[in-house]
């Protein structure tokens, strides 16, 4: 089975895909076109929130903030589903927080993170909504949460934009695949610089190392039971 990892960028989405012999990158504009540039029931984890919670905190992200200790604030939480659909892409973040207080069990807004990246969530939830079955293949990953357990158990404390944090994450990289790192990031230079970061490169390859370990049965779901939302969605962390 073929396995590929996602992760958003300046430029719409990064993909690495792992083939028998060899990897490859590419950037598409929209992730309907990202995941039609792959093989059919290719097995993709994707850094974006999957199901939405109707009216609090999806169980997966308190377990992922958990998991992380002083690294937890990277898991941002998912917006509610009534702020996904009444609010457009061009709504000032205010609309959008006093739709999710308005609706949240808590009165909590939506953050800063998760608005930014509201159109991306849009996209993939219209692609699994129009069908179901896809979220079988598309699953959801969060980076920090997949170098944890690629570096045994324990969160890397470096911010990941960071000298730091780059050469932690570059070193369990460069230990499963030599050398493809820094070719890729060469290659993506040449066709699509200004369209994304080197973290991002990064965090694609930690959603495809998790994939990895998914096809071969040794990755964890948080929770264990996943919940699904109201679109019939699991709300769920692979890792």
């Amino acid at each position: 089975m073929t396995i590929a990892g996602i992760d958003g960028c300046k430029g719409g989405w990064l993909c690495i895909e792992e083939l028998s012999d060899r990897l490859r990158a590419f950037i598409a504009g929209n992730i309907r076109d990202t995941v039609n540039r792959l093989p059919p029931g290719t097995l993709i984890g994707i850094d974006i929130p999957i199901g939405l919670p109707n009216d609090d905190s999806r169980h997966c992200d308190i377990e992922a903030r958990r998991l992380l200790g002083a690294r937890g604030v990277c898991v941002f939480p998912a917006p509610l589903r009534v702020t996904l659909e009444n609010t457009t892409d061009a709504s000032l973040c205010e609309v959008a927080k006093q739709t999710q207080r308005r609706h949240h069990a808590r009165g909590r807004g939506i953050s800063q993170q998760a608005w930014r990246i509201l159109p991306k969530i849009r996209e993939v939830d219209d692609l699994l909504r129009a069908d179901v079955k896809r979220a079988e293949q598309i699953l959801e990953v969060h980076p920090e949460v997949c170098f944890a357990q690629w570096n045994g158990g324990t969160p890397i404390s470096s911010n990941k934009k960071g000298a730091p944090g780059k050469a932690a994450r570059a070193a369990l990289i460069d230990d499963i695949w030599p050398m493809q790192r820094e070719r890729l990031l060469d290659e993506l230079k040449q066709t699509d610089r200004g369209r994304f970061e080197v973290d991002d490169l990064y965090d694609a390859f930690a959603a495809l190392w998790t994939m990895r370990r998914h096809r071969a049965g040794r990755a964890r779901t948080l929770p264990a039971a996943p919940e699904r939302d109201a679109a019939n969605l699991p709300m769920q962390i692979i890792t």
